[in-house]
C-alpha cells in the first residue's frame, strides 16, 4: 500500500511547478480552490454548496457516505491534494511535504482493522442483514397484488432474502411470488455474493481513499490561517460587489430622475419671458 501510494503521489505532485502566484492567491495569502470547488459539487450524490461553505468543509470528508466514494471521488481527492502540495511548496519551501504527507498514511495503516479511520467504520456481518426489510407473503394471493407494492418495496423484501432484486417490477413480483410457501429456495433465484478476492480489492480501495482523505486533513492543518484568510476575503469581496450594485442602482435611479426634471422644461426655443403659469408670454 504504501509503496503504490507513494508512486501514485509522486506522479501528481512530480509535474512541473509554478513558482509565481495566481491574482487569487494574493502572494500566497490566500488559497484559490475554484478549480476543486467545481470539481466537487459535480461529484454525484454530493450536496450543491456555496464556496464560502466549501472553503469551511472542504475537509469534513468523513461526512460523505462511503457509497459515494467513486472512482471521481478519488481523482477529486489526488486535484485537491496536487493543489494544496503545490500551496505548501511556494509559501514554505523548506518543508519537506512528502514526509508530512506519509506520517497521515502511517497513521491510517495500523488503525484501519480496527474500524478507527474517520468516515470508515468497520462493518459487522453479511450485507444482507444490513438491509430490505422482509415481507408476509401469506396475505398476498398473486404476484398481481405484490406488483401493486411498488419497486422500491419489492427490492427490498428480495434483498432480506438474498434473492437477485433487478428488473421490471412484473419480474421483481413474480420473483418474490414464487419464494411463497417453500422452505428451501431456488439457488438460481440467489443474488451472487461477492468472492474474498472481489471483498479484498474493495477493502483495499477504501483503505486507499482512506489515505487520501488523511493527507487532505494533514495539508489542511498547514494551510488553516492562508484558509481563514481566504473566507474573509471572499466574503469581503462579494459585500464589496453587492455595494457596487447598490450604488450602481441608485445612480441610474438619480439618472432617471434627472431626465424626468429635463422633459418638464417648457418648450421655449425663442427665449420669451415666461409668465406665472410657466407659459412664453405672448
Amino acid at each position: 500500500m504504501k509503496n503504490n501510494f507513494n508512486i501514485q503521489y509522486r506522479i501528481v505532485y512530480g509535474g512541473g511547478h509554478l513558482v509565481d502566484f495566481s491574482d487569487e492567491e494574493g502572494y500566497g495569502k490566500y488559497l484559490d480552490l475554484h478549480e476543486c470547488y467545481e470539481k466537487y459539487i459535480n461529484l454525484k450524490g454530493i450536496e450543491k454548496v456555496d464556496y464560502i461553505t466549501y472553503l469551511g468543509m472542504f475537509d469534513q470528508l468523513y461526512d460523505i457516505p462511503k457509497e459515494r466514494k467513486t472512482g471521481e471521488y478519488r481523482k477529486y481527492l489526488l486535484m485537491l491534494i496536487e493543489y494544496l502540495s503545490w500551496f505548501v511548496q511556494r509559501i514554505k519551501p523548506l518543508m519537506d511535504i512528502d514526509s508530512l504527507l506519509q506520517t497521515a498514511v502511517d497513521i491510517v495503516e495500523p488503525t484501519w482493522d480496527s474500524g478507527t479511520v474517520p468516515g470508515w467504520p468497520k462493518e459487522t456481518g453479511s450485507a444482507l442483514t444490513n438491509v430490505g426489510a422482509h415481507l408476509e407473503l401469506s396475505a398476498f394471493s398473486s404476484w398481481e397484488e405484490l406488483a401493486s407494492l411498488g419497486l422500491d418495496r419489492l427490492k427490498s423484501a428480495l434483498m432480506a432474502l438474498g434473492l437477485k432484486c433487478g428488473g421490471t417490477l412484473e419480474e421483481r413480483a413474480q420473483r418474490l411470488f414464487s419464494t411463497k410457501g417453500l422452505t428451501s429456495l431456488d439457488p438460481s433465484l440467489l443474488a451472487k455474493k461477492a468472492g474474498k478476492a472481489s471483498k479484498e480489492k474493495e477493502q483495499q480501495r477504501q483503505k486507499e481513499l482512506a489515505c487520501l482523505e488523511a493527507q487532505v486533513y494533514k495539508i489542511a492543518e498547514i494551510v488553516s490561517a492562508q484558509r481563514a484568510a481566504t473566507k474573509e476575503n471572499v466574503q469581503r469581496k462579494q459585500a464589496r460587489t453587492d455595494g457596487e450594485r447598490d450604488d450602481s442602482e441608485n445612480e441610474e435611479s438619480e439618472e432617471e430622475d434627472l431626465d424626468d426634471d429635463a422633459d418638464d422644461v417648457p418648450y421655449n426655443p425663442k427665449n420669451l419671458p415666461l409668465g406665472w403659469d410657466g407659459k412664453a408670454a405672448k
